[in-house]
């Protein structure tokens, strides 16, 4: 029984796309019911919670000065300052209870998760069979009330996304599995099987997505530059860099990803960018880019503490005539409300003091593999749980900049607890 709600936990926390059609004001998502739930459930079966006085109070502390924050500035709304700290409360808590159900054993928590990323990308072997063979109830689950974003909306380049609501977020969901898949592969763990590996990364492959191709690259790095000693044997450096080589120019030259490239680095090295340069340039990149420069401004004017925990939408509203010119995307609205990167909203949003902490955090507890016994199999899965994690938020930080979507706030939590996990263990 227990076992079970665990599993779907793990599957509810995915299914953020699973919206319920209420009008409240906002998205009213599955997911937010199912952790109310489980708060419920945990309170009733568990009866018993582990806490830290002293990071209680830090978080209460922070909080609190977000609050002042919002007060000072007049232009900041109180109430999407409360509806944040409404989903972080309920997202944190069950998240944090969710771990303790487990005694905080990450490494049976991420064995869990594998086997719901696995179900996901049989259901997107299942979504591209079904797409080729022309069977639209097996490829769109929009029926089920899962929102498909434009799944159709370019038939000839279709792409897997499984039941998420585009590839992207499939790939972020993904993104610890691929590290620890890919360390199978370098015979570093079993945690994960050969098979299930090589099924995640064909779906993976079969997103198209360029987020998804980069996590790849950069965990192939990570692991060849960790495992091989090149200080005592540098020519082991050799075969690692023309591996990476040669998958990031096959990579580059999918037309998907060259022209998102190849549009980013025009319009971002370009001083002077009008309408007519935006114009031409992609939508995805036209989103980086405005937001780009919209936090710019936002942090020139409000750089300590920023403009207001949740307002980024109330940012987006204020600067984007300021700062862009009128293009073909001006209506788009394009990550309005996350900034289209976590490095970009916790600046708007928080200040350039806020942004510091968060990246001590990832530093401080990310776990080097010179801190771990590279012979001790349990260290290693900590190890490679770990460094999944980092690339996850690595790449959420540049790309993704919801602070709870996809159980984000369960990876941050898990991310903590593998390292203080190798610090006990040590």
């Amino acid at each position: 029984m227990k076992s079970l709600i665990s599993k779907l936990f793990l599957l509810f926390v995915l299914f953020d796309n699973l919206q319920l059609p209420l009008d409240v004001g906002f998205d009213f998502r599955v997911t937010y019911i199912f952790y109310a739930l489980y708060i419920i459930y945990y309170i009733v079966f568990y009866r018993r919670i582990k806490v830290n006085l002293v990071k209680i109070v830090l978080i209460f502390g922070l909080l609190l000065l977000f609050f002042i924050v919002v007060l000072i500035n007049k232009e900041a709304s109180l109430i999407l300052y409360i509806r944040q700290v409404i989903y972080f409360s309920v997202s944190f808590l069950a998240c944090y209870l969710f771990v303790s159900s487990y005694k905080f054993n990450v490494i049976r928590i991420f064995k869990d998760y594998i086997d719901v990323i696995y179900f996901s990308a049989i259901i997107g072997l299942i979504q591209f069979l079904s797409f080729k063979i022309g069977f639209r109830y097996g490829a769109d689950y929009s029926y089920l009330g899962f929102d498909m974003g434009y799944l159709y909306a370019n038939p000839e380049k279709f792409r897997v996304q499984s039941w998420f609501s585009e590839p992207s977020f499939l790939v972020y969901a993904y993104i610890p599995v691929v590290f620890v898949a890919i360390g199978r592969f370098f015979k570093l763990t079993h945690v994960i099987s050969i098979k299930k590996s090589i099924i995640i990364l064909l779906v993976l492959f079969l997103s198209k997505s360029s987020i998804g191709y980069l996590a790849l690259i950069i965990s192939i790095l990570i692991i060849g530059m960790s495992i091989f000693d090149f200080a005592k044997k540098p020519i082991f450096l050799i075969p690692v860099i023309i591996f990476t080589s040669i998958i990031s120019v096959l990579i580059y030259q999918m037309p998907m990803v060259k022209f998102r490239v190849d549009d980013t680095v025009s319009l971002f090295f370009n001083s002077n960018a009008g309408e007519k340069d935006i114009n031409k340039t992609n939508l995805s990149t036209y989103a980086l880019y405005s937001n780009y420069k919209i936090t710019l401004a936002v942090v020139k004017d409000n750089p300590v503490f920023g403009f207001g925990w949740g307002n980024y939408e109330k940012v987006y509203d204020k600067y984007l005539p300021q700062e862009l010119p009128f293009s073909k995307f001006y209506k788009t609205e394009m990550n309005r409300k996350d900034a289209s990167g976590l490095i970009l909203r916790i600046s708007a949003e928080l200040g350039i003091l806020s942004l510091a902490l968060f990246l001590l955090f990832l530093l401080r507890y990310r776990i080097k593999i010179k801190e771990i016994d590279t012979k001790n199999t349990l260290q290693i899965n900590y190890w490679l749980i770990n460094n999944g994690i980092f690339v996850l938020i690595f790449l959420r930080c540049i790309r993704q900049g919801n602070y709870f979507m996809l159980g984000f706030t369960l990876f941050l939590i898990i991310y903590f607890f593998s390292k203080k996990q190798v610090l006990i263990n040590n």
